[in-house]
C-alpha cells in the first residue's frame, strides 16, 4: 500500500524501494493475485470504495508491481 501511496505522489524512489521491501516477503506478488485476495467483493462496495479501489490499483502500477 506504501508503494501505491508513495507512487501516486510522485515520489518514484520511495515507491520502488516500497515494493522492493513488498517482494521480500511475497516475491510471487502481482495486481491479479494481491486483489484476488481482497476481503469485500467490490460489487458490493459503493462507488467511491470502488474508485478509491481503482486508485489504489493505479499507484501500484505507478510504482512497478506487474498485473500478472
Amino acid at each position: 500500500m506504501l508503494a501505491a501511496i508513495y507512487a501516486s505522489g510522485g515520489r518514484q524512489d520511495d515507491a520502488k524501494s516500497a515494493l522492493s521491501n513488498c517482494y521480500r516477503l511475497r516475491p510471487e506478488l502481482t495486481i491479479k493475485r494481491f486483489f484476488a485476495d481482497w476481503p469485500v467483493p467490490l460489487q458490493a462496495t459503493s462507488p467511491e470504495y470502488r474508485r478509491q479501489h481503482e486508485r489504489f490499483r493505479d499507484g501500484l502500477r505507478l510504482a512497478g508491481m506487474p498485473e500478472e
